[in-house]
């Protein structure tokens, strides 16, 4: 038996980071329609936040030991007050704008065993670990958005540049490459970006050629390894069809872990209540 569990959630998140920081609302919670039957159930959280650091991705799913041991906990049951045991969770960055210091991320939740067939809405309460960083850009580059446009970026500074006369040797210099390909649809293209598996790529910024920010929804799929380097097919949509953009490429710095309070009611007619906390450190 299928349940249909379609729901669009807001809530409001409070971020602290050292001193108390504006309200975070988060963009809702989506479910796509559950079926009992299957072993375990997966959702999602966009969550939106602003006046902090980039919510990071977590370098791997996490268990309930790894949420604990990062001092974190997570309590999820449903409306008859069942326990709902979460297997993992994933966090994933979904988008950052530096100058608004404002972005967004993705919360996964999956859980161990399927929704019990009368539930009427899920209650999620507890603490969940963040790793965060500010980010730094790679120098601005051109890219021709037609099949093989094709642009790198070198990487000089350490630990990829280790002394003064590497600079003579350009051509073995460490490089971030960018190759636009496969263009799906309008303004829809996938680009490849290529790095050295120890560059923290985090996410990139579009320019127009009078270098006004361009509004661009990123997806990323599965990366793939090779000899030392990392390659992420990354599908961007643009707004309009663009002969040749400008990329910034960041990446994070120090890393440093967040704790993000949750404790929300959710059912098919949206939220039934939230309740937020400051960010702890």
């Amino acid at each position: 038996m299928k349940l249909l569990f379609s729901l669009i959630v807001f809530s409001v998140f409070s971020l602290s980071w050292g001193k108390p920081l504006s309200i975070l609302k988060g963009t809702g919670v989506e479910l796509a329609p559950l079926d009992t039957s299957r072993e375990s159930v997966f959702f999602n959280l966009n969550i939106s936040y602003k006046n902090a650091p980039a919510v990071l991705d977590a370098k791997k799913s996490l268990d309930l030991t790894d949420i604990n041991t990062q001092g974190g906990n997570l309590d999820i049951r449903n409306s008859s007050g069942t326990p709902l045991n979460p297997r993992s969770i994933y966090i994933t960055l979904d988008s950052y704008n530096r100058k608004e210091e404002s972005g967004t991320f993705n919360l996964g939740i999956s859980l161990e065993t399927p929704l019990p067939l009368k539930t009427r809405w899920i209650h999620i309460k507890g603490e969940v670990p963040l790793m965060c960083s500010h980010l730094s850009s790679l120098p601005a580059e051109d890219l021709a958005l037609k099949e093989g446009g094709y642009c790198d970026i070198l990487l000089s500074f350490p630990p990829f540049l280790r002394d003064d006369g590497d600079i003579a040797k350009m051509e073995s210099m460490q490089r971030v490459t960018l190759t636009a390909t496969h263009k799906k649809e309008k303004g829809k293209w996938t680009i490849i970006l290529s790095h050295p598996e120890e560059f923290p790529y985090t996410c990139m910024e579009f320019f127009d050629e009078k270098n006004r920010p361009i509004p661009v929804k990123t997806d990323k799929s599965v990366y793939f390894f090779s000899a030392g380097t990392i390659s992420r097919p990354i599908t961007c949509t643009f707004p309009e069809d663009y002969g040749h953009v400008r990329v910034k490429v960041l990446y994070e710095q120090k890393r440093e872990a967040r704790l993000m309070p949750i404790d929300l009611t959710a059912g098919l007619g949206g939220i039934h209540e939230s309740k937020m906390l400051p960010m702890k450190k």
